[in-house]
């Protein structure tokens, strides 16, 4: 054998011991991985209990109930445990446990967290239970391990999901996230480190809506979420003691659409709100909270989301270039915004004024005699009229009164008008918009909108008449399936003319279903077209019958900063809408409209009071007929600029 040949067998030989070391370190890394996992699960095995609820609810909402076997921790070695409010939903009329020695107790809820969707029971037992150790938020790293224990499916062994911590501090500060599997198999149980300490409680959470179902939807997706262990504890004594935990709110609204770059500017403050009675005022800037530094609106709503009804915080706020610095006591409630309104419908600024296009029947405006075609020269003293009516909606409340003045035949008139409720009801004509020579400025027809990144398919009609006003815009929501857009810009083509609007068709990409996220590329579409065409953002309206109503509802309900009205035809509210509230800065309008008899017309009538309940005004009608709803919508579409 020669010396090169010598070199070569040796270089071969030394790489199969190599490869064979390799192989065995993965198979002993492998292994020790397992043996941490199980040793970590088996420090909180006495500590994962099963619960059983009997009885309840067969449904929740337009959902089946699920009944099946849930998770708890133990928190408390007197018998207390915490679980996910999802799993009590369905309001059951016993629940019992299987403890860590095979016996079966009874158990009772004590107290709810409805800030981060917890449940506290008691057990029926004079044992004492087996209380795990718990590891601080702050000790947590991204990049960690984690992993979801629950006891769903069988009383006698654990189910696990194991991933990393994904982030320490989501959902408006209020959770860990995690991309161990979290579902309804683990709901209730413990997220835990390797080296078995409990991080957190397994519960759905969401940005976009409230109560114990919220973020349900995204289970097995990745995106889970744990509440920090060391908080609740924290609260535990309260809890304890039959007191429900309630969100701590602020009671303002921001001015600027932009949370995530503009600066936490107060707009409107209702007169229960809480920093209201401790000082603060429609115009100051928040520039610390709780001590921490607060330069954009998300920052303020990161602050305050781990923090109760009741606590207690600093406030500093910035006014007119002073800081002043207030103690702010969050409240549980605050009553609802409602906004005032005058009965105007006003046209486009002209040299000579604000011209009134439609005064409304009954309203504030008629009983002053005012009139269409009247020009508002000033509104509260101000001569810049439309700003002026802006502000004075937002900062004002129903019964206040405001001066106007307006030009009729080149006279003046002025007159005092008192606010009343927003009366929905649509009139039965008013004055079209005025048309001008020329086309406009963009493309018009159909429009292909790409959005980038995203497999959905969108386009646009737009009006090639051309208006003294920008034109609305209504997103049609269709039901998911396939759709030529040229077949269905002939059904809309001649309303979209006569009433001066574009028609927005976004198209899910699954032709079986709409996913939630895809309240995302509805939002993005809208901002796609407004890089190229102009429309008004006061007359910004999404719409949709069946599935496609409630999707525009879960767009509407998740981006009210951008939308105006919400129409939904036969269809229901998606529980993931969460809480709904009237807002003096994003202020919406909704339609519940159906094509059946009213007497059978059920998601109408629950749409109709929900937003009534929250001070939304609502406009809940009959539909005689698909012609019928275009013209009905393109008429309600001009009213949401009603003041």
């Amino acid at each position: 054998m020669t010396q090169f040949t010598n070199k070569i067998a040796a270089f071969v030989t030394a790489w199969l011991l190599m490869l064979t070391a390799v192989s065995v370190n993965a198979q002993d890394i492998e292994q020790l991985e397992e043996e941490a996992i199980n040793a970590a699960i088996a420090k909180v095995d006495k500590s994962v209990l099963q619960i059983e609820s009997i009885g309840g609810l067969d449904r929740i909402g337009d959902k089946t109930a699920s009944v099946g076997p849930s998770t708890a921790l133990v928190i408390d070695a007197d018998g207390y445990l915490i679980s996910s409010s999802y799993n009590f939903v369905h309001k059951p009329t016993s629940i019992f446990v299987k403890l860590a020695d095979g016996k079966r107790a009874a158990c009772e809820i004590v107290a709810r967290d409805l800030s981060r969707n917890l449940t506290l029971l008691k057990v029926d037992t004079k044992e004492k239970l087996t209380v795990p150790k718990f590891v601080g938020r702050d000790k947590l790293k991204v990049g960690n391990w984690a992993i979801a224990v629950g006891r769903t499916f069988d009383p006698s062994s654990t189910n696990i999901s194991v991933g990393i911590v994904s982030a320490t501090n989501r959902i408006w500060g209020k959770a860990i996230q995690t991309d161990a599997k979290i579902s309804p198999n683990n709901y209730g149980g413990a997220l835990i480190d390797i080296d078995g300490n409990v991080i957190g409680i397994l519960t759905p959470l969401s940005t976009r809506g409230a109560g114990p179902t919220a973020g349900s939807d995204w289970y097995d997706s990745g995106i889970g979420f744990a509440v920090p262990m060391d908080e609740i504890v924290k609260r535990l004594p309260t809890m304890k003691k039959g007191k429900d935990l309630y969100p701590g709110l602020l009671g303002i609204s921001f001015a600027g659409r932009n949370i995530y770059a503009d600066p936490a500017k107060i707009a409107a403050m209702g007169g229960t709100s809480p920093a209201a009675k401790a000082g603060i005022r429609s115009g100051d800037t928040i520039v610390k909270f709780a001590g921490k530094n607060i330069r954009r609106q998300a920052e303020l709503r990161h602050a305050v989301g781990p923090y109760y009804a009741g606590d207690s915080v600093a406030v500093t706020i910035d006014r007119d270039g002073k800081e002043m610095e207030f103690t702010v006591t969050l409240a549980q409630k605050i009553d609802p915004y409602q906004q005032p309104y005058l009965g105007l419908l006003l046209g486009t600024k002209t040299d000579s004024g604000l011209p009134i296009r439609h005064v409304f029947d009954q309203s504030p405006a008629a009983k002053a005699a005012l009139k269409n075609g009247d020009i508002i020269t000033t509104f509260a003293g101000d001569k810049n009229v439309e700003q002026a009516i802006e502000n004075w909606i937002i900062g004002s409340k129903i019964g206040d009164e405001v001066a106007i003045e307006v030009v009729r035949d080149g006279k003046s008139i002025r007159s005092t008008l008192k606010s009343v409720a927003v009366d929905p009801a649509l009139p039965a004509s008013f004055a079209a918009e005025t048309k001008i020579d020329g086309k406009p400025d963009y493309q018009t027809g159909i429009v292909e909108v790409k959005v980038p990144e995203e497999p959905n398919t969108c386009h646009a009609y737009v009006p090639e008449t051309q208006f003294r006003s920008a034109p609305g815009l209504l997103v049609w929501i269709p039901r998911p399936g396939e759709f030529e857009f040229k077949d269905v810009v002939k059904n809309w083509e001649a309303v979209c003319q006569k009433h001066n609007f574009i028609l927005l068709f976004p198209q899910s990409a699954d032709k079986q279903k709409w996913r939630p996220d895809e309240a995302d590329f509805v939002q993005k579409a809208i901002d796609q077209l407004r890089l190229s065409h102009k429309f008004d953002d006061a007359r910004v309206a999404i719409a949709g019958s069946g599935s496609g109503g409630s999707m525009a509802a879960t767009t509407a309900f998740s981006n009210r900063d951008q939308i105006r009205g919400l129409a939904m035809i036969n269809a229901s509210l998606p529980r993931r809408v969460g809480r709904i509230a009237a807002s003096p800065v994003n202020r919406l309008t909704v339609f519940a409209g159906s094509f059946v008899e009213k007497d059978k017309d059920k998601n109408g009538k629950t749409i109709q009071t929900r937003m009534s309940a929250a001070k939304i005004p609502v406009v809940h009608t009959k539909i005689g007929s698909t012609k019928e709803l275009y013209e009905t919508l393109a008429v309600w579409l001009d009213c949401l600029k009603r003041y």
